[in-house]
């Protein structure tokens, strides 16, 4: 009996098709199918030097917040970058560093009273003093006529004749006796550009009469122009030819018509009065900042104009003085 069911089963399962035998075997699940990546619209926009702009997550079924429509097509706004700013344009420089705006409470005005004949004036009180700005009278409200120490820078002329010069030198040596052990001189001399001969030193120190003596100078001898003539370009001839082949015309005179160009002569003036500003302008409040001129008032070659020098001079509250020599002092 069991036997017969065997081979009745086995009969049965040789007589299935291949179709419905496959039916009855279990199905096999697919493999996930592939997740798309993450869009980077989620991030927001990159900026350099302030990274990205977080925006809200997304939801758990991968579907982003909610936005308006076309929202997702827009590019990111654009974020103004704060680190690089252009410098601020400045209209007009030069009005910027001329207009100064300064609130004082006095104002120095230092003064000297001589007579007719040069002498200083004694016994002077504020009474006798009227000060006006811009046609206003403005009150003192001090006033006094004590001693202050003296810096005084000498611009001594170099370039003076033999005869002058030789006058100067001699009368250097009465400027330590004039002096205080309070003040203090600087010593700057000129001809072809100033030369400081020594900063601000005591005036009764030993050092200043050797300075000085380092100041004077041989000075120069006038002579008469050739600017044309059988001796304009060569003194010695022979045969009718320059001796000296140096003196060829055309080569030490630059000429080769036989005139000359005089050239003017150098005299650095303005120049060596604002190098003794410059001095001066370092020295402290409370002391009279003076300059004191020797010279003919010969002005040629220099770099400083007058009016540059007289606006230094000014702000600096430096006064200056001085004593014509040569053809200047001469009379009319």
């Amino acid at each position: 009996m069991t036997a017969l069911a065997l081979a009745a089963l086995m009969s049965l399962n040789l007589n299935l098709s291949p179709k419905a035998a496959a039916q009855q075997q279990p199905a096999v699940p697919d493999a996930p199918a592939p997740q798309a990546p993450k869009p980077l619209s989620d991030i927001g926009p990159i900026t350099p030097g302030i990274g990205a702009n977080e925006q809200p997550a997304s939801t758990a079924t991968g579907d982003s917040p909610s936005q308006p429509d076309g929202a997702a097509n827009q590019p990111p706004p654009d974020v103004k970058d704060n680190f690089q700013q252009p410098a601020p344009q400045i209209a007009d420089v030069e009005a910027m560093n001329t207009i100064i705006h300064m609130n004082v409470t006095y104002v120095e005005v230092p003064v000297t009273v001589k007579d007719a004949k040069g002498k200083l004036v004694a016994g002077l009180t504020w009474r006798d003093f009227k000060v006006y700005e811009n046609n206003t009278r403005e009150p003192i409200k001090v006033f006094n006529v004590d001693p202050y120490p003296l810096s005084i820078a000498f611009v001594i002329d170099q370039s003076l004749t033999s005869d002058v010069m030789r006058k100067v030198n001699d009368s250097l040596n009465a400027i330590q006796g004039a002096l205080t052990p309070y003040d203090e001189v600087a010593i700057f001399s000129y001809a072809n550009g100033p030369q400081e001969r020594t900063g601000f030193t005591g005036a009764q120190s030993a050092r200043l009469p050797a300075v000085l003596a380092l100041a004077k100078a041989a000075g120069t001898d006038e002579l008469v122009p050739i600017g044309g003539g059988p001796f304009t370009s060569c003194n010695i001839r022979q045969n009718g030819n320059c001796a000296d082949p140096n003196l060829q015309e055309g080569r030490s005179t630059g000429s080769t018509t036989g005139q000359i160009t005089i050239p003017k002569e150098i005299h650095t003036l303005n120049d060596a009065i604002l190098a003794a500003a410059k001095e001066l302008a370092t020295r402290p409040k409370g002391r009279r900042r003076v300059i004191y001129v020797i010279s003919d008032g010969h002005e040629y070659g220099s770099k400083a104009t007058v009016k540059e020098v007289i606006r230094y001079l000014e702000t600096n509250e430096i006064s200056v003085y001085g004593t014509l020599v040569g053809t200047s002092a001469a009379w009319g």
